[in-house]
């Protein structure tokens, strides 16, 4: 330390021997020292850590974690963010805590997906149904136009499709919506196959044509019938409408006697 005066070395004193001996000078202020500002945290919070790894983990499993690890890591954010705190690992919290928001949101868009995809799925095969019954009510359109033209007699099994060719528009109209592709979409029955129209007792409980059939699409017995429309068929009947059926229903491929 200078005198201020003379610039002498004093050392360590406050007094001047060489100008002004007894002069006192100032010596400069001292602070105290703060040990806590210079403390460092000692460990890092294990709330945030485990937030971060469920965090993670609901992201892996469908947002199964999410809530405890949200749970987890707003708790960490408070044990970290307090001053006297000799916690670390504040980031980690808030990253359990994004991982964790975002795995609830991949928990919520699971369910909704699973609560809706029936009611799609249901939407959908009713559509289809709807796409099926128009097909086979041209068919049928097309089977009683057909047997108008040939003096009130169906067309015969063996010469169906020949014979349905110059009334349907399309192949297409043979397709169903819902029939894979190994399956035959429409059979017509055999029972009324050359029979007369004018001999049947009840036309509007006959069926003419309906869901399944085998390779060569003729309905020989009920278990060639293919209830495809979630347990229904739909069939077309010999007064011309066409109407699902259910499968507990039972029907008959058998003329109706009375």
């Amino acid at each position: 330390m200078r005198c201020p005066k003379c610039g002498n070395e004093m050392g360590n004193t406050t007094v001047c021997a060489a100008c002004s001996p007894g002069t006192l000078v100032a010596s400069p202020p001292q602070f105290p020292m703060n040990a806590a500002a210079f403390d460092k945290p000692v460990r890092t919070s294990g709330l945030a850590i485990t937030s971060l790894v469920l965090g993670i983990l609901s992201i892996l499993a469908m947002g199964v974690t999410a809530l405890p690890g949200l749970i987890f890591g707003i708790i960490g954010l408070v044990q970290t963010g307090k001053q006297s705190s000799r916690l670390a690992g504040r980031g980690l919290a808030m990253a359990g805590v994004i991982t964790s928001s975002i795995g609830l949101v991949v928990f919520g868009i699971a369910v909704m997906a699973a609560l809706l995809f029936p009611v799609f799925a249901k939407a959908r095969e009713k559509a289809r149904l709807t796409q099926c019954i128009s097909n086979q009510k041209q068919i049928t359109v097309a089977i009683l136009m057909w047997t108008q033209d040939h003096n009130g007699t169906l067309p015969q099994t063996t010469s169906f499709s020949t014979d349905m060719k110059p009334y349907i528009p399309s192949d297409q109209i043979f397709t169903c919506p819902t029939a894979s592709a190994s399956e035959q979409s429409y059979g017509y029955n055999n029972a009324v196959g050359g029979k007369s129209i004018r001999g049947l007792f009840t036309p509007d409980n006959t069926i003419l044509f309906a869901d399944g059939g085998d390779s060569n699409g003729i309905l020989t017995n009920e278990s060639d019938i293919v209830f495809r429309h979630a347990k229904t068929a739909s069939m077309g009947y010999a007064d011309g409408h066409v109407a699902p059926v259910h499968e507990s229903a039972a029907p008959s491929l058998a003329i109706p006697t009375h």
